[in-house]
């Protein structure tokens, strides 16, 4: 059996397709703490892009698992949560925006998996 899927659009008449074409913001990036291997200085994002779809192209550009990132905005030092439902826009991240990244470490890791035994 083969599937398929459709995507529709709907736009006010008399626009075009690429007024609804989604922006794309580049960051800055800024290491914090210890330095953090193959870290870009830049990397760019559609803005309707998840927080979690940032913190998953800085794993990978990096090596390191999500889960040893930290994510803060560089104005005001707020985390950004690895959160699908959370919108780069939403998070007040715009064009040039700096983001420190900080590698919390290996240990970060063993304290999220060890499960307690009763």
């Amino acid at each position: 059996m083969v599937s398929s899927s459709l995507a529709l659009v709907v736009r006010p008449r008399g626009t075009t397709l690429e007024a609804f074409h989604t922006a794309s913001v580049s960051l800055l990036i800024t290491q914090s703490g210890k330095p953090i291997r193959q870290l870009p200085d830049e990397t760019t994002v559609a803005s309707d892009a998840s927080a979690a779809d940032l913190y998953h192209r800085l794993a990978a550009e990096t090596g390191l698992s999500i889960n040893r990132l930290r994510v803060t905005k560089g104005s005001d030092a707020s985390l950004i949560p690895n959160a699908k439902e959370v919108t780069i826009e939403r998070t007040g991240l715009s064009e040039q925006s700096t983001v420190y990244v900080k590698d919390l470490g290996e240990h970060h890791l063993h304290h999220h998996t060890v499960s307690r035994v009763w």
